[in-house]
């Protein structure tokens, strides 16, 4: 929450930065599934979620921020 976010080329973009390369989709071909160019600021008490095989998934980029009561699971953040 709070974040702002944008993928730009595979890369993931979080406050002004680029994640680390592990959130990189190496090629990227495909530039509506590798793209989220216009940055969002993710509300309060919600989270930009992302599919682990990002030009496949149907997520965040989709459907936009989820609501953190209708998160199941641990999320890992990083690593």
């Amino acid at each position: 929450p709070g974040d702002t976010i944008a993928l730009v080329h595979g890369t993931v973009i979080r406050n002004g930065t680029a994640e680390p390369r592990s959130y990189r989709v190496v090629p990227c071909n495909q530039a509506a599934v590798c793209n989220f160019p216009k940055p969002i600021t993710v509300p309060a008490d919600e989270y930009f979620v992302l599919g682990d095989n990002l030009p496949a998934s149907d997520d965040s980029r989709f459907w936009g921020p989820v609501k953190r009561a209708w998160l199941i699971g641990v999320v890992k953040v990083g690593g």
